[in-house]
């Protein structure tokens, strides 16, 4: 956990990110089979997470059972070889995070502005797709090519495409922000 420069210091004096490296050190001290960690990475620096999710791969390698729950959709992408997506306490969906993000927002989605919600509701019709709020425009599935050259002749002021991820799923299922109760 790389707390070795730390260990002549008092609890009371490491900061936030070192005191959950320090819990999850004194965790792990036995060798557990089995770990549950409760968002565990809250108030880690980047490096420190890295480390964290090192460690896990690790874990996992090892033979260990990891269970965990956290609102980072990027680190359960990376570490978990199953989901449960939950909302207000019920499960939405679940599955690999690759059947996850095909099943439900496909390979790719458009992030738009400036373009009228009729004419993107319209569009994701004709193509059999959906859409949704997504900052100051709009997140499109893209099923195929013919719906990008659409939005292309459209002129609008901001137009990429992207690969899906697991906080795409989770909007599309909930509807949702992340940060709405």
């Amino acid at each position: 956990m790389n707390l070795q420069d730390y260990a002549k210091n008092q609890v009371d004096e490491l900061s936030g990110g070192m005191k959950r490296r320090l819990v999850l050190a004194r965790a792990l001290i036995n060798r557990p089979s089995i770990i549950f960690l409760d968002e565990p990475t809250t108030g880690l620096d980047p490096d420190a997470r890295q480390d964290f999710w090192k460690l896990v791969t690790q874990l996992k390698q090892g033979g260990a059972g990891v269970l965990l729950t956290t609102h980072y959709m990027d680190e359960a992408q990376r570490l978990c070889d199953r989901l449960l997506l939950m909302q207000h306490g019920r499960v939405v969906d679940e599955g690999t995070p690759t059947e996850l993000i095909e099943r439900t927002v496909g390979k790719e989605v458009i992030e738009v502005e400036g373009v009228d919600e009729q004419q993107l509701q319209q569009l994701a019709s004709q193509y059999q797709t959906w859409y949704r709020s997504f900052g100051s425009g709009y997140l499109l599935g893209l099923p195929d090519n013919a719906i990008w050259e659409q939005l292309t002749h459209l002129n609008a002021p901001s137009l990429s495409r992207r690969p899906t991820n697991l906080e795409d799923v989770f909007l599309r299922l909930t509807g949702e922000s992340l940060a709405q109760p």
